[in-house]
């Protein structure tokens, strides 16, 4: 334990273990952008490691996102039933609501609007997100 408590951060760490001096090697985070993960390093020898929690960006993301389906007069049978399980209307209202308007599907967070996204990817639904969505 004691020599845990001797590096404050990852970046103070030595490139070498502490207790047999051989050269750290990268515990990678995990690619998947919607999970938690650990990164650190560990010695290939000896198995020291030191490890800590990986926040992805897109779950630290305090942001607010809009989703926002552009008004279409030949709604697509994808379109209608996404536009209707997510503003919980029949689908002869939301063919109604996309025909005259475009519809704020979605408000809310980073990892939330990163779902729908996908949602509506797989849909082949044409979107905005708003402020910019970098993820």
């Amino acid at each position: 334990m004691e020599a845990v408590d001797q590096f404050e951060t990852l970046d103070r760490l030595p490139a070498v273990c502490p207790r047999c001096e051989t050269a750290f090697e990268p515990i990678q985070p995990d690619a998947d952008p919607t999970a938690l993960s650990e990164t650190g390093w560990v010695c290939p020898r000896c198995g020291w490691s030191i490890v800590t929690t990986f926040v992805p960006p897109l779950l630290a993301d305090q942001g607010d996102y809009d989703i926002i389906v552009p008004q279409t007069a030949n709604p697509s049978a994808d379109l209608l039933k996404t536009v209707a399980k997510h503003l919980a209307v029949g689908l002869l209202e939301a063919k109604r609501t996309i025909s005259e308007n475009d519809v704020r599907l979605f408000s809310g967070s980073a990892l939330d609007a990163y779902r729908l996204r996908d949602e509506l990817r797989r849909h082949g639904v044409d979107h905005t997100i708003s402020p910019e969505f970098p993820y």
